[in-house]
This record gives structure tokens, sequence and C-alpha cells, in this order.
């Protein structure tokens, strides 16, 4: 009877595989708060306003949620992101596609830079009978873009189903190639490894300031 033994093996050299992981794994989220976004129609006939109200807010977050996921692909830090090399293997289409999505994501999920988010001052005054004008006080006015049409949703799950291809071809290939590494691996220097079949992970801290960093080299 055979025994299944499990090694860590958290290193530099399997830092790479790691990262491809994570990043398909954010992909996978980004693609399904799409299509929880397309699946929720507002406009449903006989839905009371309260309900339209809450499918609308729902969209809206599940908009952000898939744009937020999609630009955590391509972020710094801890985990390399997905670089240009990629982004210039996609047709002309989805590589324009891809810019405006990361533009979304940076620029008005993440930052209010742009006229989605337009909330303008403005002085309230009124012109009596005699031709004064009296100045009440100010007032606001806003244009608040809170999600998009089910179509620009099509399309952005299109552009993430895309790019997670191209990761899970590249996570294959990671994942053969340190394969092939560690089958030629020194039976003693695997044994000095610690074993971890049957351990379940454990989380190091619950603090989200705190960076979990890169492998290190034994």
């Amino acid at each position: 009877m055979n025994t299944v033994l499990q090694f860590e093996y958290c290193v530099p050299e399997s830092q790479k595989l790691a990262d491809l992981y994570g990043v398909q794994h954010d992909l996978d989220e980004a693609i399904r708060y799409c299509d929880l976004h397309i699946e929720i129609d507002p406009t449903e006939p006989g839905i009371s306003i309260e309900e339209i109200l809450r499918r609308e807010q729902t969209r809206h977050a599940l908009c952000r949620a898939a744009l937020f996921s999609y630009g955590r692909c391509f972020g710094g830090g801890v985990r390399v992101g997905l670089g240009l090399d990629l982004i210039n293997r996609l047709p002309v289409e989805l590589k324009d596609r891809h810019t405006q999505v990361k533009n979304l994501r940076d620029k008005w999920v993440a930052h209010s830079v742009n006229h989605f988010d337009d909330i303008r001052v403005r002085i309230d005054a009124r012109l009596n009978s005699a031709g004064d004008i009296e100045v009440h006080g100010v007032s606001l006015a806003s244009q608040l873009v809170g999600t998009f049409l089910r179509d620009w949703m099509i399309a952005y799950r299109a552009l993430f189903v895309e790019v997670r291809a191209l990761v899970q071809h590249e996570l294959s290939v990671e994942s053969l190639v340190l394969s092939n590494k560690v089958k030629e691996m020194p039976l003693q220097e695997l044994m000095l490894l610690e074993r971890v079949d049957g351990v379940p992970l454990t989380r190091k801290s619950w603090d989200p300031g705190q960076n979990r960093g890169r492998f290190k080299g034994n």
C-alpha cells in the first residue's frame, strides 16, 4: 500500500507558480461576478420599486467587484502581476478593452478622478417681481455612475475569459517545469523539507496590514 507524502516547497523557484494560481483565482472571481451581474434583471415585469433598487444596487456591487478582481491581476507588491507580454498576445479588440477596464478599475473603482462621479455645487437664487436677485444659499447636483449595461458586462467577461486561458496555459507550463525539477531532487534534500501531508493550512495573522511576504530560500 502506497502512502501519500507531501513536503513544503515554498521557495523562490516556486513563487511564480503560486503567483499564477492566485491570478487565476482572481480571474475566476471576476468571471463569476460578471455572470451574476448578467443574470440579474432589474426590468422584470411585476417587481416592486424596492426590488428594482435592490437589484440595481446588487449589480452595482458586482460590477465594481469584477473590475477590482481583474485589476488585482496586474498589481505589484507581494504578488507579481501579469505583464504587458501577456496582454500583447490578445487580439487588438481585447487589448483595447483591457485598457478600458484597467482605467475603470484604477480611476473609477479605486479613485474618483473622472466624470463618472460628477458632483457640482450651485448657488440657488430667485428673481423677484421687482427684478432683484435674492440668494438663498447653495445646493448640490450629482451624476454618479453605479453600474454598466448588461452588454458591457458580457464584453468584459469575454476579456476575462481570454486572459484566464492565457494564464492557465502559463500555469500548466510552470507546473510541468517545477514538477520535472523536483523529480530530480536528491532524496536526502527532499527529506530535509517539512512534511505537511494531512496538515491543514493555518492563517498566520488576521492583520490585513501585515504582508505575507515572498517565498524565501532554505
